[in-house]
């Protein structure tokens, strides 16, 4: 093995994407089970945190 760090980084930068894809997912089938699309995630705070 050589020195770099690339691989290590590069699987990193995947893993991160990968996460990302899957969150917006997430979001997306939550958006769809409730049937209407929040404006922005201040709704979803004010009834998290109540």
């Amino acid at each position: 093995m050589g020195g770099s760090p690339t691989p290590s980084v590069l699987c990193a930068l995947a893993f991160y994407f990968v996460f990302l894809l899957c969150l917006d997912r997430l979001v997306q089938i939550v958006q769809a089970q409730n049937g209407t699309t929040p404006p922005s995630e201040a709704n979803f705070r004010q009834a998290y945190y109540h």
